[in-house]
């Protein structure tokens, strides 16, 4: 038979080791919640960054499709219509192709790009003027459902379409379907026709 000793050191024990066990796992939950709070920033941060890894993407291939106009407009293009290489795009899509995307004309049979599809930006308004370094916008168009076009010359500049064989320019501004505070603009330079990105407007 056990002294009234032992039952005292033996209560004594398992309260110690009741207090030990709730202290323990108060310890354990503070833990996870750290963890599933860091978790939580982290994920919210890689969400952000891939709309903007998105935006990039998408806009850096639309840049490429516009100098790869450029590229054709050296071949192809003379300086009067409707031999010029042109780019056209819309709300959700862009294509450069000659003699205004036509498949042929006559005989002669002229090349063009696949169409492109934006997936998660959009055109949102453009510019016949290069809007540089902050520029204030001048004169914006929104996007229409149809196709809007600029044409390049043999010696590489920009044309406005259907108005002047004088070079303008262009200023293409692209939104985040999602993230509507991602914002880029493409500037092709009138003379050079080389392409800028910009992560403004």
């Amino acid at each position: 038979m056990k002294s009234p000793a032992c039952y005292v050191r033996e209560a004594s024990t398992r309260s110690a080791s009741a207090e030990r066990m709730r202290g323990f796992t108060l310890i354990e939950a503070m833990v996870v919640l750290t963890i599933i709070g860091v978790l939580s920033a982290v994920a919210i941060s890689y969400a952000g960054s891939s709309a903007e890894d998105e935006m990039i993407r998408e806009a850096t291939q639309m840049a490429a499709v516009i100098e790869e106009a450029h590229r054709q407009g050296f071949t192809h293009s003379v300086y009067w219509r409707p031999n010029n290489a042109v780019f056209r795009f819309k709300s959700d899509a862009y294509q450069w192709c000659v003699n205004s995307c036509s498949v042929s004309a006559g005989n002669v049979t002229f090349p063009k790009s696949i169409q492109y599809t934006l997936n998660n930006i959009k055109v949102v308004k453009y510019v016949y003027y290069p809007e540089v370094g902050g520029a204030p916008e001048y004169g914006a168009t929104s996007v229409s459902t149809g196709w809007h076009h600029m044409f390049f010359f043999r010696d590489g500049s920009v044309g406005r379409w259907g108005s002047s064989i004088f070079p303008s320019g262009i200023t293409i501004y692209l939104q985040h379907k999602r993230d509507a505070n991602i914002k880029y603009r493409l500037v092709v330079m009138p003379i050079s026709g080389k392409v800028r990105m910009y992560d403004d407007w």
